[in-house]
């Protein structure tokens, strides 16, 4: 069987071993650049390679989304966090944020929240002795015998 041999290039053949990705010529084999996986030719490596190199845009930090209240609004909104879900929502809210003036806020919510709790098992105890005191019977409850 006789043994297959390679095609050889003729002497005036040129072989090419790409298209540039930029103008869409053919490249030589020893010539051009391939540059992140694209094949340049080298009329268009060589405008690649002067070309200025741009940085990156550096990101603008983002604008804080919101302000702390001030004034009557901030005077309602201490009220208001008296109120264990409100005072924990706005402590929350503004708390972990990187203004002072929010994180001092968000603190005096957690605050508030804390004195409001606190007032209400006052309160709790208050009337819960009051209504075994004034009520009379056992713990405010007449039992007696018979039918009503």
């Amino acid at each position: 069987m006789a043994k297959k041999s390679a095609k050889r290039s003729t002497p005036g053949e040129i072989r090419y071993r790409a298209v540039c990705t930029n103008c869409g010529t053919f490249i030589p084999v020893n010539s051009g650049l391939t540059k992140d996986g694209k094949n340049y030719c080298d009329p268009c490596c060589t405008a690649i390679q002067q070309a200025p190199i741009v940085p990156p845009p550096v990101p603008v930090q983002p604008q804080v989304p919101f302000t702390a209240p001030s004034g009557a609004l901030k005077v309602l909104c201490y009220i208001l966090s008296l109120s264990p879900m409100i005072g924990f929502l706005l402590g929350v809210i503004y708390f972990p944020q990187n203004d002072p003036a929010l994180k001092k806020f968000g603190r005096n919510a957690f605050i508030m929240m804390g004195v409001g709790i606190f007032l209400a098992i006052i309160f709790f105890i208050i009337v819960l002795a009051a209504g075994a005191a004034l009520g009379g019977g056992v713990s405010g409850a007449n039992f007696g015998e018979g039918y009503y």
